[in-house]
């Protein structure tokens, strides 16, 4: 992805890659839950800031997704449902939260490193149509 006239748009992108970053470390389960939360929340708004909109601010994944939805954007499907990690921006960022299994950290960071590569494909799609209408 490449958004060097977006500053707002890879400051999301790169902060959701350290969030991600944070994934490979052996952490507790809410600390690996909020960095997951947050990666996706962060890749969620870069999307829709790449269509030249606002975010809301808030920490709801599903709320985001549908934004996505309004705009046309329909995030890949993987195997399990991103939106449910919103419970550890909210309610398990100070506490523990449920476990997290090795196989689901895994599928976890797969999923995470599927929609970081299809948020950046649509970005970068997204700044070629924009181009390609500026110019005459």
């Amino acid at each position: 992805m490449n958004a060097a006239d977006n500053p707002q748009l890879q400051i999301l992108f790169d902060a959701s890659a350290r969030d991600e970053h944070t994934l490979a470390f052996p952490v507790a389960d809410e600390i690996f839950g909020f960095h997951a939360q947050q990666a996706v929340e962060k890749l969620y708004k870069a999307l829709i800031t790449a269509h030249g909109r606002e975010h809301s601010f808030t920490h709801n994944l599903k709320k985001l997704h549908d934004e996505l939805a309004l705009l046309g954007e329909s995030p890949p499907n993987l195997t399990l449902s991103l939106d449910e990690l919103t419970e550890y921006a909210i309610e398990f960022r100070y506490e523990s939260g449920k476990p997290f299994s090795a196989e689901e950290r895994d599928a976890l960071r797969a999923s995470i490193a599927v929609l970081r590569a299809f948020v950046g494909e649509r970005c970068d799609l997204l700044k070629q149509a924009k181009v390609q209408v500026r110019v005459p």
